[in-house]
């Protein structure tokens, strides 16, 4: 069995970055809510939310949910954004050595990450690559961890992918393949 946690990025009283209506906040819970309905018909593996709905959780809380229930994989969903409106793209994060020392979170992070710019791809999207960085949820989790920026919310192209609901579905089934793939799930 495969337990995984996502974390709808931001909540309650922070938005996250927002732009044409659409606040980031909004964006993440509903795409993770999307993967975990996709990972249903997958054999082993089990899904948990940091949080259903528009809450506020603190980054220490967020980390101690998963750490308290022994999860396999913390994936954070997040968007992108920025004051410049060109600024576009899809990218990736894993905590700092992860991707020097072949990390259990840096392989996982290639097959995801993979999956789902397949899709971007047919999109025109740029992939902005896979990266590390020192944020909370990658360093405080005891799992393998991984930080994804769904697009970016302020480049009004991306803005209206995010908005469509087909997009956001098919994106949700690119994630779920991805994580079957890396983990060798089965239908």
């Amino acid at each position: 069995m495969v337990y995984i946690i996502f974390d709808p990025g931001h909540g309650g009283h922070d938005a996250g970055g927002s732009s044409d209506e659409l606040e980031e906040k909004d964006v993440a819970l509903k795409l993770s809510k999307l993967v975990n309905k996709a990972l249903g018909p997958y054999e082993g593996v089990q899904v948990s939310l940091t949080r259903w709905d528009d809450r506020y959780l603190s980054l220490e809380q967020r980390c101690e949910f998963a750490n308290k229930r022994n999860a396999d994989l913390f994936i954070s969903m997040h968007c992108n954004s920025f004051d410049d409106p060109d600024a576009h793209g899809y990218e990736s994060y894993v905590v700092y050595g992860a991707r020097d020392n072949n990390t259990n979170a840096a392989r996982r992070q290639d097959v995801i990450h993979k999956h789902v710019m397949s899709l971007l791809n047919d999109h025109g999207i740029q992939d902005r690559g896979k990266k590390e960085a020192g944020y909370y949820v990658l360093r405080y989790t005891e799992m393998s961890a991984i930080l994804f920026e769904n697009l970016f919310i302020t480049n009004s192209k991306e803005n209206g992918l995010l908005k469509d609901d087909d997009f956001l579905w098919d994106l949700a089934k690119a994630y779920a393949r991805g994580i079957a793939d890396a983990y060798g799930l089965k239908k």
